[in-house]
């Protein structure tokens, strides 16, 4: 069964069939040279993941048919978020964000409607519903393992105290980025790998850009299993806590 933007579908349809590719289509730059065997490979990359769900809608007449049409129509419709968690019952602790692509057309026999619910998922990695979150209250280095098996983008969260000194968060002794903006009791630094953003958030809940006191750009990255975050403090600067937030995927 399926659950489609926090609701089960098993009410309304039955699942007959499930077409999950094993990976996204894998999109390969190459170029191939008149007298040369093979070809050059360039690039890979990603495309986006389609899945297709073979359906049958029953009714007990005409009547309920059309109304279980309807309900699911609003179910799936995702207008306002573009994409919704897509969750399937035998990995009931990951989704996929993903969108109807295409026609959604039914055969109607009578009471019966049957059809292939397609599903786009722009971003082709499954994330943990659950994520792995890891708590930390002082500056130092913290080894953890972390669920899924492709690599995962971050969010960081950093309360403390900084006026004029550093902050230095490192991934893995390979991604290291500084801060060195003002940074007052009870606000929050939030280092957003994902969307490679920083910010602050004050404790009106105002949020306020801060990229313009990074060393750079390379956020941290972690990888499948193993990883070490190191939080440590120059001139200063103090460091309470740190939250770090996976964002946790698997292909």
């Amino acid at each position: 069964m399926i659950t489609f933007n926090g609701t089960d579908l098993s009410p309304y349809l039955i699942v007959n069939d499930i077409k999950r590719p094993i990976l996204p289509d894998q999109e390969l730059t190459t170029l191939s040279i008149p007298g040369r065997q093979g070809t050059f490979l360039f690039y890979k990359q990603k495309g986006a993941l389609i899945i297709q769900v073979d359906v049958t809608i029953k009714a007990k007449d005409r009547a309920e048919l059309r109304e279980k049409i309807r309900t699911i129509a609003d179910i799936l419709d995702t207008d306002d978020e573009l994409t919704g968690q897509l969750i399937f019952a035998d990995e009931p602790d990951k989704y996929v964000m993903a969108a109807i692509e295409g026609s959604t057309d039914l055969n109607e026999i009578y009471k019966t409607g049957q059809g292939t619910l397609t599903f786009y998922a722009p971003d082709p990695y499954y994330y943990a519903l659950s994520d792995d979150v890891f708590i930390y209250t002082t500056p130092g280095s913290y080894t953890f393992t972390r669920k899924g098996t492709a690599p995962s983008y971050p969010l960081i969260e950093i309360q403390g105290t900084n006026s004029g000194g550093v902050i230095t968060i490192s991934s893995n002794d390979i991604n290291t980025i500084k801060f060195d903006g003002d940074l007052k009791a009870g606000e929050k630094l939030f280092l957003d790998s994902n969307l490679i953003t920083a910010y602050i958030e004050k404790t009106t809940g105002e949020k306020v850009s801060v990229m313009d006191k990074l060393d750079n750009l390379d956020f941290p990255v972690l990888k499948k299993g193993e990883n070490t975050i190191t939080v440590s403090v120059e001139n200063g600067a103090t460091v309470t806590s740190v939250n770090i937030k996976c964002n946790s995927r698997w292909k």
